[in-house]
């Protein structure tokens, strides 16, 4: 995977998240806790694993890009990780049915 992916990833992520939080505010609850099941830290981490095989300055110009693009609003206060087995995971994705999961298997 190539940086360009990377930053593909973070900057959808990014619009996505600002489209979501702007329509939280149009809703009676606003200030109530937003659940998603996806941040940017977690982008973070697997761009990390991915381009720190590359030279130093892949990782050096997508630590730059991801403190640009990324605001404080965007950074979780709390993450819940919750850990599965092999096989339950591999049933539950094949259960979902999404095609895309399924294919990309």
């Amino acid at each position: 995977m190539t940086i360009g992916f990377q930053s593909y990833i973070i900057e959808n992520h990014s619009d996505k998240f600002a489209n979501i939080f702007k329509e939280l505010q149009t809703k009676e609850n606003k200030d109530r806790h937003l659940f998603l099941d996806r941040f940017s830290v977690e982008h973070y981490i697997f761009a990390k694993i991915i381009l720190e095989q590359k030279n130093k300055k892949y990782l050096e110009a997508y630590d730059a890009l991801f403190s640009k693009l990324i605001t404080k609003e965007e950074l979780p206060e709390l993450v819940i990780f919750l850990n599965i087995n092999f096989n339950t995971f591999k049933k539950r994705i094949f259960e979902r049915g999404r095609k895309e999961e399924i294919e990309n298997w």
